[in-house]
């Protein structure tokens, strides 16, 4: 599957994988820092886990804890270096392909801090992590973040310039169409900047910066009109939808449903019912053929929906509750 045929969702908590799957999202973004964290047991837990699903991890957001600086008082190259390298071998077992570099707390400056100084700090910090990241064959995507979250780097030419000045195959620029719209930009024109971008992200908010969620009703034409603008611009990466939230089913499936179909009509109409009837049963159709090497699936016609049931695997699992092991959960159209 090309990546302009994906569509993904980030995860507070490996719980959720879950319902993403369910939903019928193409793959899942963990935190870096979430991966960090982990004991050797804990991650070996988690990677035994991945593999009763057939999605993959494609993406990392969240990249490091407010302690790892990437500018600013207290930089320090070396333990970026260090930090970069556990995240990276993490990371690469687990088969990412790409890691945001937000971390608003990482990268805010003090009120007179030296501009200069810390873009050459910045510049150094994402060298030295694209530099163990290379390694994995993973790339680094520097995303400029709304005001609201940080002071430095808000725009999105500021992270393209760095992606141009440091002119390396690896480092390229992620947006966030959540900051884009908080710094005026949400209906920018990238196309002049399109060679610089690797990934991308949406989301709305519940009312705060910090509940970033899925798409609200009132502005589901707005996503609409974005996403499909985005590739009809030469976008060829995929979408996330980034979420401070859990992965709240029915919000999350409407959410999909929009980015999948504006995605694949670049054109100017807006799809039709009987269009989006057609899209929904193939996406049904894509789950069932994700799924079936790996657990018992049925595709149930006439507007029922897709009903999942879990390989006996799951069920051995201790958070699994022994009283519900035999249902089956649907997701309806």
């Amino acid at each position: 599957m090309k990546d302009e045929n994906l569509c993904g969702c980030t995860l507070l908590r490996m719980e959720d994988m879950e319902n993403a799957f369910l939903c019928g999202f193409d793959y899942v973004e963990f935190m870096g820092k979430y991966l960090v964290s982990l004991s050797e047991q804990e991650f070996a837990v988690l990677q035994k886990q991945m593999e009763s699903y057939p999605l993959k991890v494609y993406a990392l957001n969240a990249y490091c804890p407010p302690e790892i600086k990437m500018t600013g008082d207290g930089f320090d190259l070396q333990q970026v270096k260090a930090y970069a390298a556990a995240c990276a071998k993490r990371a690469g077992k687990l088969g990412v392909r790409f890691v945001g570099i937000g971390s608003p707390r990482s990268r805010s400056l003090l009120e007179g801090y030296d501009r200069t100084l810390a873009i050459r700090q910045m510049k150094d910090f994402l060298k030295a992590t694209a530099e163990e990241f290379g390694h994995y064959g993973i790339t680094v995507c520097v995303e400029p973040l709304a005001v609201c979250y940080s002071n430095f780097i808000n725009y999105v030419w500021e992270a393209v310039r760095l992606v141009e000045e440091l002119d390396c195959e690896n480092i390229k620029a992620v947006i966030d169409f959540y900051n884009m719209e908080h710094m005026g930009e949400g209906d920018l024109d990238l196309r002049k900047w399109m060679p610089y971008i690797a990934h991308a992200h949406i989301s709305d908010d519940d009312g705060a910066p910090d509940m970033r969620s899925f798409f609200r009703l009132e502005k589901k034409t707005v996503h609409r009109q974005r996403i499909r603008r985005l590739y009809k611009n030469g976008y060829t990466g995929a979408v996330s939808v980034e979420v401070d939230i859990p992965v709240d089913r029915k919000r999350a499936a409407d959410t999909l449903q929009v980015m999948r179909l504006q995605r694949n009509f670049k054109n100017s109409e807006v799809p039709d019912s009987a269009q989006m009837d057609i899209r929904m049963q193939s996406s049904r159709k894509s789950i069932y053929n994700k799924c079936a090497d790996r657990c018992e699936a049925e595709l149930l016609m006439g507007g029922t929906g897709f009903v999942y049931k879990r390989p006996e695997s799951y069920y051995k699992r201790s958070h699994y509750r022994s009283d519900t092991c035999a249902q089956h959960v649907s997701v309806s159209a």
